[in-house]
């Protein structure tokens, strides 16, 4: 199990409240990784200096002007050794039989080349949510056959602090991609999915902190440009033709997203551009509709109601 080399990659950006949370997460594994490396994507804060006060032989620091968090896993995984590469967020943590429980994944699916785990949701107001089920049972394990039969409907698999990527696989599909600053992991999953096999564990092995609202999210721009939506189109030629139906439920689901989003920012021109692409791809949802009526709504009606469920909510 040891013979297996295991490089860890954290991208850090101005997180010198947390960091240290997950750096002990990892020195902290029953089976330690073979190195981990950290990138100070153009930090402003005294995150970098905590981790030099840590001194720790198996830490590799690489600080760099920002570019951004897709930019900085990059140029970790550019740095590995390992011939496996497992994502932190510097803001997540996992518990300590993370390494160990997916190094025997690892062992046991050996055809794949992505190996994830559920994940506990730590909301940033205290609340806590366990992730949905996958399988049956906590602890089973298996292959994905299908990843858009799973995700088609806003269910999350995995992320980026509960996957360990096999570092040629990753660098045959040229990485993250550097420029998205809202969806890139979104596409990096189905970029691999079309060309690797997934095997999975559903045992939440990590904690991934999640902003309580949308006003709390930092570093997130939704631009009118959609790089995502065209990249995850030009995947339908990857796509087995059994899983085509569920590709394009997918997609559709991207752009319902787009959709509540631009919506909720009172852009509706642009929101119904995207939600004719929604229509484009799923036609025969309900969804579809029913998010059509929503947006005939004037948004004052739309935030009055909204405004209203959430107290019914918190009371």
């Amino acid at each position: 199990m040891n013979k297996l080399k295991i490089t860890v990659v954290i991208p850090l950006y101005n997180k010198s409240d947390v960091i240290k949370t997950a750096i002990s997460s990892v020195l902290s594994q029953s089976l330690l990784p073979f190195e981990l490396i950290i990138i100070d994507d153009g930090s402003t804060d005294d995150g970098a200096d905590k981790i030099k006060k840590l001194n720790c032989p198996l830490i590799k620091l690489i600080e760099t002007d920002n570019h951004g968090v897709s930019a900085a896993r990059n140029l970790g995984v550019s740095h590995a050794t390992g011939e496996f590469v497992a994502f932190l967020d510097a803001d997540d943590y996992w518990s300590n039989d993370f390494i160990k429980t997916m190094v025997k994944l690892i062992l046991q699916y050996d055809e794949a080349a992505v190996f994830a785990c559920n994940s506990k949701v730590k909301y940033t107001d205290g609340r806590n949510k366990s992730s949905q089920r996958v399988f049956n049972c906590k602890g089973d394990t298996g292959l994905i056959n299908n990843y858009f039969s799973y995700v088609c409907h806003g269910q999350k698999l995995f992320n980026s602090s509960s996957v360990i990527i096999k570092k040629e696989s990753l660098q045959s599909i040229g990485g993250f991609p550097v420029g998205i600053t809202s969806g890139e992991d979104l596409l990096t999953w189905a970029r691999l999915a079309t060309r690797n096999k997934i095997a999975y564990i559903d045992d939440e092995l990590s904690t991934i902190e999640v902003p309580s609202s949308v006003a709390d999210r930092k570093n997130r721009s939704h631009n009118e440009k959609d790089e995502v939506g065209e990249q995850l189109i030009k995947l339908k030629e990857h796509v087995e033709s059994r899983q085509l139906a569920d590709f394009y439920r997918y997609v559709s689901h991207w752009y319902e997203m787009r959709t509540l989003i631009f919506y909720q920012k009172r852009l509706r021109k642009i929101a119904f551009k995207y939600w004719r692409k929604m229509f484009q791809f799923n036609p025969y949802q309900t969804r579809v509709y029913t998010l059509l009526l929503v947006l005939l709504l004037p948004t004052t009606m739309f935030f009055y109601i909204k405004s209203k469920v959430q107290r019914y909510k918190g009371d």
